[in-house]
């Protein structure tokens, strides 16, 4: 199992979201995301996306009307960074 370390801006945006029950559609499908990369960085449900020029993963998602993106790549060896999540631009 990884370990997932947030950016502050990637920290803010999952605790404003935390306190926004208007929102809680969209956390669960991030929380559920969040497990499967936690589990399994290499499951193809979270890498749909590759970008080259910043070496990252992203995956994209849908909640409460509002698209989604949280940005990650590999740290270190068994650690994962969540460099974005927000919206989806």
């Amino acid at each position: 199992m990884a370990e997932l370390l947030f950016e502050e801006h990637a920290d803010a945006a999952l605790s404003a979201l935390e306190s926004d029950p208007a929102r809680a559609r969209l956390l669960e499908r991030i929380n559920e995301v969040l497990d499967l990369l936690e589990a399994d960085p290499g499951d193809r449900r979270v890498r749909r996306r590759r970008y080259h020029t910043v070496e990252c993963w992203g995956v994209p998602m849908t909640g409460d009307g509002e698209e989604w993106l949280l940005l990650w790549d590999f740290q270190a060896e068994g650690v994962i960074a969540i460099r974005y999540l927000g919206p989806d631009l």
